[in-house]
């Protein structure tokens, strides 16, 4: 009996031992959590003044800047820069200086008043441009082969170095030399040309489809597409493309087939001619 109360009164010491314990974690619980909440809104006002301070040193060099970014349009065969000058002094000529890539000097070139401080340069590029192609050849065994032709613009990196220079009297005052990107891709007036080639029973007959992607800007079109046949660099026979009814002012459709028989040939060429007089070709022989 004595046993036995002895072990109710320490049960009951236990229980009453883990019922403080029990609250002394759950008091603890909620100050780890109280604290952790401060932390989080001390954390979120931290990031807020920060933000404030990168805003306020934006707009600190902003105010600064005495010449605004650069700004790029596409104008004809030239790509147009053109700047802001803050309190620039009327009749104070401005010069820009460009080095365009794998060249070591600079081009000097007096730049254009817009008015109100505004100014302007034109970069020329001489090379020419060409469609970019996409040719795709499938045979009848389920063989499929494809080939991306670029145009030279796409092919090649236009990153300028610049810097300007405002010659007021004796003073002069440049900017920092920096780079830009210039969008010569914009350049280009020929579309994209889609052009499938279905070759079927060991090369007795030829499917060929052409897709010229016009889309929104202004572009020059294809006045004609002809398939070209070889035999030894002598043409043996040509057919034209037929353009198809269902063209638009988005794309337009060609369409030709074409049955060696039993003529014999080592190479057959897709050649497009534009409305600008130029012509361009590609080689879809296959294998």
């Amino acid at each position: 009996m004595q046993r036995t109360n002895l072990l109710i009164i320490m049960l009951g010491i236990s229980l009453i031992f883990n019922y403080f314990i029990f609250e002394k974690v759950e008091n603890l619980q909620n100050d780890i959590n109280y604290l952790q909440s401060n932390w989080d809104s001390l954390d979120s006002s931290v990031d807020r003044v920060n933000n404030r301070i990168t805003h306020a040193m934006t707009e600190f060099e902003k105010e600064q800047r005495w010449i605004s970014p650069v700004i790029q349009e596409v104008e004809s065969r030239k790509i147009k820069l053109s700047w802001q000058v803050k309190d620039y002094i009327e009749d104070t000529p401005v010069y820009f200086y460009y080095r365009l890539p794998n060249e070591n000097t600079f081009t000097e070139v007096l730049a254009k008043p817009s008015g109100g401080g505004g100014f302007m340069v034109g970069i020329p590029f001489k090379m020419e441009p060409e469609p970019q192609w996409y040719v795709s050849i499938s045979y009848e065994d389920n063989r499929s082969m494809s080939v991306q032709h670029e145009s030279k613009e796409s092919n090649q990196e236009y990153n300028i170095n610049y810097y300007i220079s405002v010659k007021e009297g004796d003073r002069i005052r440049s900017s920092e030399e920096t780079s830009i990107r210039l969008n010569v891709n914009k350049l280009n007036t020929y579309s994209f040309l889609d052009v499938n080639v279905g070759i079927q029973s060991q090369n007795k007959q030829y499917d060929v489809s052409l897709i010229e992607f016009t889309g929104e800007e202004p572009k020059v079109k294809i006045k004609k597409a002809i398939l070209e046949v070889y035999q030894k660099n002598e043409i043996i026979a040509k057919k034209e493309l037929e353009k198809q009814s269902n063209s638009n002012d988005n794309y337009s459709n060609f369409n030709v087939s074409w049955f060696p028989n039993e003529q014999s040939f080592d190479k057959v060429l897709i050649k497009v001619e534009y409305d600008n007089g130029k012509a361009f070709e590609r080689d879809i022989t296959g294998n």
